[in-house]
């Protein structure tokens, strides 16, 4: 989409939010198509993991630089 109206802004907000409540899934190789992961929550709940992760990394790294 190249047409950035106030409308297709708000849709592609919605597109965004529909798809964090989504089950974390991957393609299956064999057919093209996504399947859920059993036990992987949904995105919105992989996301917020992979920034506690990511956060705890940045926090250690400073601790090292730091002394």
């Amino acid at each position: 989409m190249d047409i950035s109206t106030r409308k297709n802004l708000l849709n592609l907000v919605q597109i965004g939010k529909d798809l964090l409540k989504k089950p974390v899934s991957r393609v299956n190789i064999e057919t093209g198509q996504y399947e859920p992961i059993e036990g992987e929550g949904t995105n919105e709940e992989a996301l917020t993991h992979f920034a506690e992760i990511l956060s705890m990394e940045r926090r250690e790294r400073n601790s090292k630089t730091a002394k």
